[in-house]
């Protein structure tokens, strides 16, 4: 028996492209038999210029995977040839047991979730997604990546979340890294590919109407946390500010100019410019606080929310978002333009100003439709 033979080869199966990734190889012969090892490395076809990985950005650390696999080959081969023990599965048993070249998927991850340049708010978003994904236990290792795994996590992601959009929010955090996965040879293929995710449709806008709003003005309140969390909905509700761009207001921000003052900043979603004149009840609320409103985690303020709104009488689901919702449709129905109501929303498109004035022109109909039912 010649001692075996082995090489490096790339797209053995002739089906690399510029979009699909093929494996790269090492080719093992002996006594006429020839098997393949992966060594975890896959490649487009313009990522491999014959003999090593070109065109990436870790184009070194493919290269030194490939290397130092074909190595263990190498070293695997001449033990066995020299005890006389060499054997196809004797050589896939000796590798088996070396590491796996690629690195271990959840820390993986969430370097991939610390490199993005993503806002903060989004990065935790991405985290939690990944501990989803992780507490699961549907996935465990990248050969759990898998189309049906994906389905699985689909199935768990609708247990979790009641609307359909927030389904696709999960998938849509989920996505970008199995896609990175097969960029950087991981996996044969992102599951995505021919996996529908539908963005579904948004729930109705929720807003308070002015007796509600009013009701949370004047409801007495003896907890020092839910004062805070009404005092700080109020404020949102007279300025139109989100959670995200209120809470992030400093003293810098505030601008006084001939007795009036203004609330200059950019929106935390779009970086669009954000320039406030600050009303009566929106002052006394700064001036109270100091000009810092006692904001707390979006999780808890939305806890509290719900009480305040209990003791204020209101059905509704009150959540932080609701307060600006508020501030449109008040706008409008005092008869603001709907051009200015974007404008003081700082809204990058008016068709999303427009879904405001869609809700109402629904209550417009649903009020005749009372009438109608008058005897």
């Amino acid at each position: 028996m010649k001692k075996p033979t082995f090489s490096i080869i790339y797209n053995r199966r002739k089906d690399a492209s510029a979009s699909h990734a093929s494996a790269v190889e090492v080719r093992v012969t002996a006594e006429r038999r020839t098997i393949y090892l992966s060594t975890g490395v896959r490649l487009k076809s313009h990522e491999w210029n014959g003999s090593r990985v070109v065109r990436r950005l870790d184009a070194d650390a493919c290269n030194a995977t490939i290397s130092q696999f074909s190595d263990a080959v190498a070293a695997a081969i001449n033990d066995l040839w020299s005890s006389g023990s060499f054997s196809f599965d004797a050589l896939k048993e000796r590798l088996n047991k070396a590491q796996d070249p690629r690195p271990e998927l959840f820390s993986w991850w969430l370097e991939r979730i610390n490199a993005k340049p993503l806002k903060e708010s989004t990065r935790k978003q991405h985290i939690v997604a990944l501990e989803f994904v992780k507490a699961s236990g549907l996935v465990s290792s990248w050969d759990d990546v898998t189309p049906a795994s994906l389905l699985l996590l689909d199935e768990a992601i609708k247990r979790r979340v009641r609307s359909s959009t927030s389904v696709y929010g999960y998938h849509k955090r989920i996505k970008p890294y199995f896609r990175d996965a097969e960029t950087f040879g991981f996996i044969a293929r992102s599951p995505y590919v021919g996996f529908a995710t539908p963005h579904g449709k948004s729930e109705r806008i929720a807003y308070l109407t002015d007796d509600e709003r009013h009701a949370m003005e004047v409801v007495e309140l003896s907890d020092s946390s839910l004062i805070h969390a009404r005092d700080c909905f109020l404020f949102c509700c007279y300025t139109g500010l989100a959670y995200a761009d209120a809470s992030s207001l400093t003293r810098d921000n505030f601008m006084d100019r001939d007795g009036a003052l203004y609330i200059i900043s950019e929106r935390t979603k779009n970086r669009s410019e954000i320039a406030i004149k600050v009303i009566d009840k929106a002052r006394a609320l700064l001036e109270r606080y100091d000009f810092k409103m006692p904001f707390v985690s979006n999780q808890k303020y939305n806890l509290y929310l719900k009480a305040v709104a209990k003791h204020a009488g209101i059905s509704k689901r009150v959540t932080s978002h609701m307060a600006r919702h508020t501030f449109a449709t008040s706008a409008l129905h005092n008869g603001i333009p709907i051009e200015v109501v974007s404008k003081m929303l700082s809204h990058a498109d008016i068709g999303t100003t427009q879904l405001y004035a869609k809700v109402l022109a629904a209550d417009v109909m649903a009020a005749f439709d009372k009438l109608n039912e008058t005897k």
